[in-house]
């Protein structure tokens, strides 16, 4: 997807060449109003026509004149069918997921201090629908609220990672990553047992002084 974006095109052309990747869901007249107004949800009896979108699949909304109203995950069975992304057609990926993660943190280190426990990620009110992560000590407990969060665990994964450690190298099964000073001697082994854990896939986890563990 991204290769797409990589010739400097203009924003109409970059635009129109995300409409063409993307499963289109358009709304009815209730459900446009509702986006427009800022709110981020539209519900299952809003939704116009689903096209081909699969589960989990980040989908551009639309009214029922096509015309583009942003990028949301789209559910199969949740009453909540679409949960909007952003509010202007962009690629989600990430580099999408790292920003939005890079945001949310630095707003609790501005205002969350004395304390190793906090929410660090707050789904809609962080412009991450589905996902919520809480921070205990040295943990991090993830929570993945939705069909769209799920399909995306393993870019979410990758952006977080990125935002945390020096990330040298990221492929689906393999990473290899340099942590920072205070980072516990233990974290390959328990980075690689919530990747198994969450992805059902053996992975490979490496730092770059050279330990590794899979």
């Amino acid at each position: 997807l991204m290769r797409l974006f990589s010739t400097h095109p203009s924003t109409e052309e970059r635009i129109a060449r995300l409409q063409a990747l993307l499963e289109q869901v358009k709304v009815n007249r209730r459900g446009a109003e509702r986006l427009r107004s800022g709110h981020p949800w539209v519900y299952s009896s809003d939704v116009a026509h689903r096209g081909a979108a699969e589960a989990g699949e980040a989908v551009i909304a639309a009214d029922e004149r096509g015309r583009p109203l942003g990028v949301a995950h789209y559910s199969s069975t949740s009453q909540i069918c679409l949960r909007l992304l952003s509010n202007r057609v962009e690629p989600i990926g990430p580099e999408f997921y790292r920003e939005r993660i890079r945001t949310a943190a630095a707003y609790r280190e501005q205002w969350v201090t004395g304390t190793d426990a906090c929410r660090v990620i707050y789904s809609e009110a962080d412009r991450l629908p589905g996902l919520i992560v809480d921070h205990y000590g040295g943990y991090l407990v993830v929570q993945l609220l939705d069909q769209g969060m799920d399909r995306a665990r393993e870019p979410i994964l990758a952006a977080h990672l990125q935002s945390d450690v020096h990330l040298v190298q990221f492929e689906i099964g393999r990473i290899d990553f340099r942590p920072s000073d205070k980072a516990p001697s233990n974290l390959a082994t328990r980075v690689a047992a919530a990747l198994n854990e969450w992805t059902g896939k053996r992975w490979t986890v490496i730092v770059s002084s050279g330990m590794s563990t899979g």
